[in-house]
């Protein structure tokens, strides 16, 4: 009687009007459902996940839901099982997400996202960045678009290593690093096509080897469509001081 009851409500939910859209028109209702509610809430938030609901209308609309791997490509981190989740159903849609409180807890299942480094688009992380998220991005990121990397909470500075992104992101606009170690400024001139450039206090990797005006001055020419340029605490010293002390916001001109 009950499996009898389900293929009814089945059949009449079939002739629902909303039902007669084709499956690519209801998949972007999803995913421009799913954007609206990310970008009220942090990715932390449960409430970001609220989007979930249209799953749970009727067995269509989750069938839908479930075979459209872009609505659950940007990556939410209420808990680490839902990010599990999203990653496995997300199938190999480019990546995004923004993680503004990167705790211990979460570190297994950010290396195992960092790690598919060729579905890449949009990363931004914050809080405790640990050495072994660093190590991973070490190969190329040939969909990777912006990269915010803020270590706020570390014990130890985190180092950017010398084969960051494996000298590959051609698509990278938007870089910003905070709070780590660099090795030179020489490696950021393997992107040239950024255009957003955020570097603020950073030390270098090896005390031995200081960051040198030279090298600024040499890695900004190789960077021709850069458009904004912040420097913060970061510029190299002269004489125990810093050259500027200020963050110095460069325009490009028109």
């Amino acid at each position: 009687m009950d499996s009898e009851l389900r293929s009814l409500k089945r059949s009449y939910n079939t002739l629902c009007f909303p039902n007669q859209f084709p499956i690519e028109i209801l998949s972007r209702i999803f995913i421009f459902c799913a954007a609206q509610a990310t970008q009220q809430f942090d990715s932390d938030d449960g409430r970001s996940f609220s989007w979930v609901k249209v799953a749970h209308v009727c067995n269509h609309w989750r069938e839908v839901a479930l075979h459209c791997p872009e609505l659950w490509s940007h990556l939410l981190f209420s808990n680490a099982e839902l990010a599990e989740t999203m990653l496995l159903r997300s199938k190999n849609a480019p990546l995004s997400f923004n993680l503004e409180n990167c705790g211990h807890w979460l570190m297994d299942v950010l290396n195992t996202i960092v790690s598919q480094s060729h579905r890449l688009r949009s990363v931004e992380i914050f809080g405790d960045i640990s050495s072994t998220i660093l190590t991973d991005l070490t190969s190329p990121t040939p969909l990777l678009e912006k990269l915010v990397l803020e270590d706020s909470c570390s014990r130890e500075i985190g180092r950017i290593p010398d084969n960051f992104l494996g000298a590959s992101a051609p698509l990278l606009k938007c870089l910003k690093i905070e709070d780590l170690a660099i090795p030179t400024y020489a490696f950021l001139s393997q992107f040239p096509s950024l255009t957003d450039l955020e570097i603020s206090e950073t030390i270098p990797s090896d005390r031995e080897t200081p960051l040198r005006m030279e090298g600024l001055l040499e890695m900004l020419q190789q960077l021709p469509s850069l458009e904004s340029l912040t420097l913060s605490n970061c510029v190299p010293q002269r004489h125990g001081r810093h050259l500027f002390r200020a963050p110095n916001c460069m325009p490009r001109p028109s």
